[in-house]
């Protein structure tokens, strides 16, 4: 049965088709098939999230409400140190015009501290300008701090979106994308989901660490290494010292042995010389 039926029969039994299509030999040499499928859930209704706001309902935050109420969430406006519903998302806009954190003033800290106690949860989508990619700001990337310390303390779910230009049309939709993103139902926190990402001209980047081991970095790219020798290019002048290639080294043979010496400073008149005989 081909790849083209097998897409039909599995849409019709209830899964998403073929996702992913592969063959055990170039076309038309091929004898079998890998697919891969999964079941089809239904789309879970949109719910409803609450806007975090600061003073006043700007044009700006306007926008980016349009854009959460065209793709199907309804928004609830709230003011900073209102109450907050228990059950429904943040999106936070507080710094959608200036630093929030920098200079934080008493009344704003308690309110700040509020917000950080009430949220269980729910999640929180930060929205802030850039700090990580094109910073013209830096003082924007304190919330970076504060939101990782509730990772930490809280496992909290707060996730932090960068935007390097917030009155472009386009970034509401990104805002919404990321949200879509980290509300997704397979996300799960024992996965070490993303948590910061950044929008810089038009495309959505998230930041990712790759672990590798030093020993084996430093291992690997000794054997590129090539054999030099400390030379001195004028007797008594410490500024002539150059390091050159060693033309002169060769392997050893027979009863040969290489010698390196360590010289250790004992103070300013005494050294002590030591002779480390190493039996190729």
């Amino acid at each position: 049965m081909s790849p083209e039926r097998w897409n039909v029969e599995l849409r019709a039994a209830g899964f998403t088709g073929v996702d992913a299509l592969a063959y055990d030999n170039e076309l038309p040499y091929q004898v079998t098939a890998t697919m891969i499928s999964s079941v089809l859930r239904p789309t879970p209704d949109k719910k409803r999230v609450t806007f975090l706001y600061n003073k006043e309902v700007t044009p700006k935050v306007e926008s980016y409400k349009r854009a959460f109420e065209e793709s199907g969430y309804p928004v609830d406006l709230c003011a900073l140190g209102d109450d907050l519903s228990s059950t429904q998302d943040i999106i936070s806009l507080l710094e959608l015009e200036t630093p929030f954190f920098h200079g934080i003033g008493r009344e704003d800290f308690e309110r700040c501290i509020k917000l950080a106690s009430s949220i269980d949860t729910a999640s929180v989508l930060w929205l802030t300008r850039s700090c990580s990619m094109g910073t013209k700001d830096p003082r924007y990337a304190e919330v970076l701090g504060f939101a990782r310390t509730l990772r930490s303390e809280k496992q909290t779910s707060f996730t932090t979106l960068e935007i390097d230009d917030v009155t472009n049309p386009t970034s509401p939709e990104k805002a919404v994308q990321v949200y879509e993103q980290i509300g997704r139902p397979d996300n799960d926190p024992e996965l070490d989901p993303d948590y910061e990402f950044a929008l810089s001209e038009g495309i959505v980047y998230s930041s990712r660490y790759h672990w590798f081991s030093v020993r084996d970095e430093l291992a690997s790219a000794a054997e590129n290494v090539v054999d030099k020798v400390l030379r001195i290019g004028q007797k008594g002048m410490i500024d002539s010292l150059r390091w050159e290639k060693n033309d002169v080294s060769r392997p050893l043979q027979g009863q040969e042995v290489a010698v390196r010496p360590h010289t250790v400073g004992v103070n300013f008149r005494v050294s002590h010389s030591l002779c480390v005989l190493a039996y190729i």
